[in-house]
């Protein structure tokens, strides 16, 4: 068992080391911008029935929430987000790429709506998730919006099993930027 858990903890970091960096990289602002919102916070993201090696349809669902300790509107300091639950088919070694329009509720009761391009990444217990694209409605409307999520499972070895993993959790970050 021991045998199996390393050999499962350097697949994760070789994983972690292959995502490609221009995803990361790709997710900050340009630095002729200006920052409007630069936030940080944690994500969790639940799968029934968990993924496996093996694609099967699954239902997925998530919410996050952040602080924000650089913002170009002084009464707003944090928000929050919830993904509404979707099916989709699912591995624990996903590669995703998709569009999709998402609202960020602020402390200060505004929202904001972006519509990214959303690049996933996992393999074995561990998620890179990026998005960047527009502000179309709502606190910062015009601006552009980049967020990143590096998750990890609880139970990386769950991709092995029938269960699957049904869980990930990580932190985030999330920028908005005008020019």
């Amino acid at each position: 068992m021991r045998h199996r858990r390393s050999i499962i903890v350097r697949l994760v970091a070789m994983a972690a080391l292959l995502v490609p960096t221009s995803i990361v990289l790709g997710a900050s602002p340009a630095a002729a911008d200006t920052v409007d919102l630069s936030c940080t916070g944690t994500q969790s993201a639940s799968y029934s029935p968990g993924l496996t090696l093996t694609s099967r349809t699954v239902t997925a669902s998530g919410s996050g929430s952040f602080s924000c300790p650089v913002s170009a509107d002084p009464t707003l300091t944090g928000g929050a987000f919830t993904i509404s639950p979707f099916t989709y088919t699912g591995t624990c070694g996903l590669t995703a790429n998709s569009n999709a329009t998402f609202t960020y509720a602020w402390n200060n009761g505004r929202t904001s709506t972006v519509q990214v391009n959303v690049y996933v990444y996992s393999t074995l217990g561990v998620v890179v998730a990026t998005s960047v694209g527009p502000v179309i409605a709502g606190e910062f409307l015009g601006d552009t919006f980049a967020f990143t999520w590096t998750a990890m499972s609880p139970s990386p070895a769950d991709c092995l099993t029938a269960t699957g993993v049904t869980q990930y959790a990580g932190p985030i970050t999330l920028t908005m930027t005008s020019l």
